[in-house]
């Protein structure tokens, strides 16, 4: 396997470099998602999207996507601390940070072999924006979100 564990990608030249190391016969898992007010649930679909390969690809939203994704409300964790509290699990091999709405570009350069994403999205659904991938697998967050979260807290 890999020696390069816990890495940080910030450009797609880093993530080309790093699919080259890749072994072949490797099943890479892709994730994306804020993580923001990481939650039980974030940390249970992880775990999830572990189990089913052998590298763990978190897709981070930056501050700059969060917004663009959730409005300007959010992010209520910055990006910087959402990195250190995705990359401290011991699920995540390798986190790619990006700006877009949609991260596109790294779908399409690390070419998963399985793309998980939470109970809030439909297979239909991802299969329309990422036509190409291989598989994808919903995992099941315990019913927890950051929203539900958010809306208890403005309750109090």
């Amino acid at each position: 396997m890999l020696d390069i564990i816990h890495r940080v990608v910030y450009s797609q030249k880093e993530l080309v470099n790093i699919r080259r190391l890749i072994p072949k016969e490797s099943t890479i898992v892709l994730t994306t998602g804020c993580f923001d007010l990481l939650h039980d649930g974030h940390i249970e679909s992880l775990r999830q999207a572990k189990d089913l390969g052998d590298l763990l690809f978190v897709a981070l939203n930056s501050d700059i996507s969060v917004k663009k994704n959730k409005g300007d409300k959010r992010p209520i964790i910055p990006e910087k601390d959402r990195l250190t509290m995705i990359m401290a699990t011991k699920y995540v091999d390798f986190v790619v940070m990006f700006d877009e709405e949609v991260p596109f570009w790294i779908v399409d350069t690390l070419d998963p072999d399985i793309f998980v994403k939470g109970p809030d999205r439909t297979e239909a659904d991802l299969r329309k924006r990422f036509p190409d991938i291989k598989q994808i697998h919903i995992t099941d967050s315990k019913g927890i979100s950051t929203s539900g979260i958010i809306e208890k807290i403005r309750k109090l």
